[in-house]
């Protein structure tokens, strides 16, 4: 049985090469699981981080792929889970939203989503403003 500080150091260093995975693609991608393209699918960042993770799910629970397919998958997973994590803290900042601050938008697009900012807010049992 492996002594305490010993699995800490494996804790750690899985944790290293997760930050070291998340930090390379984020230099290669710039940013993009915050600021999405958004070419074809508009949906915001937070709904776009959820379906990769549905995805990497999928892929896991159907077990297909050999099994260094399976630990870059689950590495993978645990990644978007910490980058919805920084989104989400990102996102409680004051005054603006990540959509509002990056994003050229139209007034429309703002009236929708300050509807779904008021629908999110009566769902968590939130004052309306």
């Amino acid at each position: 049985m492996k002594d305490n500080n010993e699995v800490k150091k494996i804790i750690k260093a899985v944790c290293n090469e997760i930050c070291d995975l998340l930090c390379r693609k984020n230099d290669a991608y710039g940013n993009s699981f915050m600021y999405p393209a958004n070419i074809f699918s508009k949906d915001l960042a937070l709904a776009q981080i959820h379906v990769r993770i549905d995805d990497k799910l999928n892929r896991i629970a159907k077990g297909q792929n050999t099994d260094k397919v399976q630990e870059d998958t689950k590495m993978d997973l645990i990644g978007y889970l910490i980058l919805e994590q920084v989104l989400l803290r990102q996102e409680q900042k004051p005054n603006k939203t990540l959509f509002e601050k990056h994003k050229k938008i139209k007034k429309s697009e703002v009236e929708k989503f300050s509807v779904l900012q008021q629908l999110e807010n009566i769902v968590e049992g939130k004052e309306i403003a």
